[in-house]
């Protein structure tokens, strides 16, 4: 019985190191499995994510989404790849003032213009000797450091822009504007400093073809017209003489508006933009228009508009507006526009004579009209200062006439086969008393035949309630709800016209309202301009116009 139970006893215990030994193998095995099957997963999470959700391409080529860099040497990782990949996801989705709606792709300006690229550029080594800019404007980033999806989308469209420049032969520079932050010395190791370093490491993660070489960050601007006068500066430095500027759709007026009147007339500008869904647009818009004045004031402090008061009607406009007309005409004159010797150019509204001045100088073989009637009674000494300017500066092809400026004349010359090598028609056609919409797209129609090239200011496209602008009831009739791009596009369907036009930037007016500069084209056939005496008859000029 004692044999008995010591051998029961030794069978117990050799049944417990048995189960213990079978314990630590499927222990030992479990825990294999499970690094195996980790190790497995981690590798397929790696691989669907450098595939987009919206699609899956099979050409080999780097994939668009700043957080799958293409494949390089070991680095010390930047923000954007350490940042964790669930809340990048969720920045990029959820931001509230970055609405992402599908449907903003999908819609087209009218007047789109796109990227116009010369595919004969001869091809260049990828040095510091840069042939061309691309600005990028800043927006602000993530309370936590990280940019937004419109600073996403501004440096995606950079990043497009620069590789169709690189494989066509250029050697672009990307400059990326956006302050850093400041009063906090306490940020996250993995927080961006500045918009314009989160810019960098973004556009280096999109395409392998961007060089850190070819990147210049600046740090200093606060505001856009800093952007843009530091631009300039680092533009002049390196000889550069050809610009993109990149923004959102609802920064885009407001940086046509400071670029165009910083940089001098011989620098070529283009402007392309980011879309934004109709949310996003309406979010901004009001702030926008708040923005417009701090951007005067801001090129006033930076001494850009020094002098421009002293001269014409509301004279702080004046010289962004010519600069945006100016570059246009310089950029015909490098495009080898031919202008026939018999050419001419109008100025309805002359007023002082700053832009019938600026466009004789700009055009010496042309004759400039300059039609003022002062019918509001503003300036009645107007055509004294203008007459003066033309003596000191010994202007012999400006032709003052004085008259009261009436919509049937423009009629008048297109049934005479009346052409203008340029007109300008800015802030006066709100004053031409049509009262319905047919008229108005009649009048407007007449008009444009009249010349080759038309620099157009109108009343902006909104529904007028409660702003001071003149005719406000009628430009309501006149507008039915529709903007800008939609007239023309109507007139150019209604009356069969050969057209395309831009918008070159915007003002605000002193009735708080954003005013467009708009070019229009119209390609003639047999029309040519009219004599002086034929001009005067059309226009009846006063006895007292100032001839040439």
């Amino acid at each position: 019985m004692r044999r008995y139970n010591n051998s029961s006893s030794r069978f117990g215990i050799s049944r417990n190191k048995i189960t213990i030994l079978v314990g630590v193998v499927l222990f030992l095995y479990l825990t294999s499995f499970w690094n195996f099957s980790s190790n497995n997963n981690s590798s397929s999470n790696n691989n669907n994510s450098n595939v987009k959700p919206e699609s899956v391409d099979v050409t080999e080529k780097p994939t668009r989404h700043p957080s799958n860099p293409p494949t390089q040497p070991p680095h010390t990782k930047t923000p954007i790849e350490q940042y964790d990949s669930d809340n990048n996801a969720d920045h990029y989705a959820n931001n509230n003032n970055n609405d992402n709606n599908q449907n903003s792709n999908d819609k087209a300006d009218v007047n789109y213009i796109p990227i116009d690229i010369d595919s004969d550029s001869p091809s260049t080594k990828r040095s510091d000797n840069h042939d061309v800019a691309i600005v990028t404007l800043g927006y602000t980033l993530h309370s936590d450091g990280m940019p937004s999806k419109i600073l996403k989308d501004r440096v995606s469209t950079a990043v497009d822009a620069y590789v169709q420049l690189v494989n066509t032969g250029s050697n672009p520079l990307l400059i990326f504007s956006g302050k850093g932050k400041t009063g906090n010395n306490e940020l996250d190791e993995y927080e961006y400093k500045s918009e314009a370093a989160a810019m960098k490491d973004l556009a280096l993660a999109l395409d392998d073809k961007v060089l850190e070489s070819s990147i210049y960050l600046d740090l200093t601007s606060t505001n856009t017209a800093e952007n843009a006068l530091n631009t300039l500066g680092r533009l002049e430095s390196d000889g550069i003489s050809r610009v993109y500027v990149v923004t959102s759709d609802f920064h885009m007026l407001r940086a046509q508006y400071t670029f165009q009147t910083v940089f001098p007339a011989h620098i070529e500008v283009s402007f392309h933009s980011t879309p934004t869904s109709e949310k996003v647009q309406q979010l901004n818009a009001k702030q926008e228009r708040a923005l417009m004045e701090s951007s005067q004031k801001d090129l006033e402090n930076l001494g850009i508009l020094a002098g421009a008061t002293e001269t014409g009607y509301h004279p702080l406009r004046n010289l962004p507006r010519w600069r945006m007309i100016e570059r246009e005409i310089e950029m015909d004159s490098k495009n080898l526009r031919v202008i026939p010797e018999n050419a001419k150019a109008v100025d309805y509204g002359s007023n002082h004579g700053y832009f019938s001045v600026n466009l004789a100088q700009k055009l010496p073989n042309v004759l400039v009209m300059s039609l003022e009637g002062e019918a509001i009674g503003e300036y009645s000494k107007a055509h004294e200062a203008h007459e003066a300017k033309m003596k000191e500066l010994e202007i012999n092809n400006n032709y003052l006439c004085k008259t009261t400026i009436k919509s049937s004349m423009f009629k008048e010359l297109v049934t005479k086969k009346h052409v203008y090598e340029y007109q300008l028609c800015l802030s006066v056609f709100h004053w031409f008393g049509m009262k319905t919409r047919e008229q108005f797209e009649e009048v407007l129609m007449n008009h444009l035949m009249n010349g080759k090239t038309t620099f157009i200011e109108l009343p902006e496209a909104i529904h007028y309630e409660g702003y001071a602008q003149h005719a406000a009831k009628d430009i309501n009739v006149w507008y039915a709800g529709r903007t800008e791009d939609q007239i023309f596009n109507d007139i150019r369907t209604r009356y069969q016209l050969n057209m395309t036009w831009k918008t070159l930037g915007a003002l605000l007016h002193d009735n708080k309202t954003v005013r467009k500069v708009i070019r229009v084209d119209v390609r003639h056939q047999d029309r040519d301009p009219l004599e002086v005496s034929d001009l005067e008859t059309v226009y009846a000029c006063r006895a007292n116009s100032i001839k040439v």
